[in-house]
């Protein structure tokens, strides 16, 4: 069967990639809109990319306020700067918020009208030139064609969990889980019997069932609580898993991908 694979036009990898980046930059426009978070700034990790755009003599300005799952209102707010200043591109820092956030500016500057007119629709028109710069190895968003924005007008806040699972999933408006923590399996299917693999939660979301298969334990407090549906062939849960802290959960993820495949009937069971 063929397939299309979509990839970012230019991609700059490793240690000192912003550097080798600059003459791109450069290129791609005279005054850029930086989508950022207040941690980036606090971290100077804005400060670098300011730096790089001056030394291509490109000109910007920085909205900093994609400060949790980004919303209609915060897309607006970026789309007014755009305009207001005469940016001709973006450039997002962070991690998937921003750079969703960076995505759907992009759109309603080609296109107009308000985010939520694009709901489960192919987005067209002449997009301005954008620039990801993650921070994060988590969402994958600079990567992908896709952006998720909380529609507030309507008070959509609940999505269906991707269809395997009934239940929803709630935007909660603040943090619900933070922080570094272990995870076992309390019958074991990806991990082998007492082992355990890091991970980290960062999420302003929740759902009608986060799952009771594993245990997770904060280090720093000792506090556990339980978490993740697991089954033979499936994984669904929140945290973000940290693969390097232990090969065997990738080596059983990557055996039971290649089962399931081979079984032309598989569902989950």
């Amino acid at each position: 069967m063929a397939r299309e694979f979509i990839a970012p036009g230019n991609i700059f990898t490793g240690a000192g990639a912003l550097d080798m980046a600059e003459d791109k930059l450069s290129q791609l426009g005279k005054k850029a809109l930086i989508v950022t978070d207040n941690v980036m700034v606090e971290l100077g990790n804005c400060a670098k990319v300011e730096a790089a755009l001056k030394n291509g003599n490109v000109d910007y300005v920085v909205y900093h306020e994609i400060n949790g799952e980004p919303t209609d209102v915060m897309i607006n707010k970026g789309l007014e700067l755009y305009k207001e200043n005469g940016c001709d591109f973006l450039v997002a820092l962070g991690g998937g918020s921003p750079i969703d956030s960076m995505k759907a500016i992009a759109a309603l500057v080609a296109n107009g009208g308000n985010i939520s007119d694009y709901m489960g629709k192919i987005i067209g028109g002449e997009l301005p030139t954008t620039v990801a710069i993650p921070t994060t190895a988590g969402t994958g968003s600079e990567a992908t064609q896709f952006t998720i924005i909380t529609d507030t007008q309507n008070d959509v806040s609940v999505s269906q969990l991707v269809g395997a699972l009934d239940g929803g999933c709630h935007f909660k408006g603040k943090l619900v889980r933070f922080g570094y923590i272990e995870l076992a399996e309390k019958h074991s299917n990806f991990l082998p019997p007492n082992e355990k693999i890091k991970a980290h939660e960062f999420h302003y979301y929740d759902s009608t069932d986060n799952g009771a298969d594993c245990i997770a334990t904060k280090p720093a407090t000792g506090r556990s609580y339980d978490c993740v549906i697991s089954h033979d062939n499936y994984w669904l849960g929140f945290p973000h898993l940290y693969y390097p802290s232990n090969p065997h959960f990738a080596e059983s993820f990557v055996r039971k991908a290649y089962e399931y495949r081979r079984n032309k009937n598989g569902k989950l069971l």
